[in-house]
């Protein structure tokens, strides 16, 4: 709210900022990240960072602060992010529940504006389900070494059709898993 406070009449929270406040993963920055309307002067605040608007992006208000759709958050981050950490914040919008898949992949396939390109080529790899960032750090690791996409979160069910286990990424004609365990499965005993 300050920051939009001191900033020109239209301004709305973008980038980095509005993708933390929609729950989207991504590098943290002490800078608070507004776009401002194309005709204004940007101001060079410490801890702003004034981005110029861009004609037709979609904003909405969220807990009374004019925001970037989750959609728009995830195309202007396609300016300053490489591949593979716009699909983690493609993945943990979808996870926060904020967006689809098929949202993103409409509102990329529809931008003509900067970093359009990166932002359909993103699109191509979310997927429902991701639990954690280092998940698609793993799936982007293998899908960009040339390998077919993993199945995201394959459940192994008993006879009887039950939840029996559930894997992170896995390939079941191959009978192939991969798990990618975080640091409570070194410093809890029961995990």
């Amino acid at each position: 709210m300050a920051a939009l406070g001191i900033s020109p009449p239209g301004s709305f929270v973008s980038h980095a900022t509005a993708a933390r406040i929609w729950g989207g993963i991504v590098s943290e920055t002490s800078d608070v990240h507004v776009t401002v309307p194309s005709t204004a002067v940007r101001s060079s605040r410490q801890g702003v960072k004034a981005h110029a608007g861009v004609i037709g992006a979609a904003v909405t208000r969220f807990r009374n602060l004019a925001i970037s759709t989750p959609e728009q958050t995830f195309l202007d981050l396609a300016t300053c992010l490489d591949l593979v950490a716009l699909v983690v914040v493609g993945d943990s919008l979808i996870r926060a529940g904020r967006t689809t898949a098929a949202a993103l992949h409409d509102a990329a396939l529809a931008w003509r504006g900067r970093g359009a390109k990166l932002a359909r080529r993103a699109a191509r790899y979310f997927r429902d389900g991701v639990d954690s960032a280092m998940e698609t750090r793993l799936r982007m690791l293998i899908v960009l070494a040339g390998l077919p996409a993993p199945q995201v979160n394959f459940i192994l069910r008993h006879p009887d059709g039950s939840w029996w286990m559930r894997f992170d990424l896995c390939y079941p004609s191959l009978k192939l898993i991969f798990e990618y365990d975080g640091r409570q499965h070194a410093e809890d005993d029961d995990q």
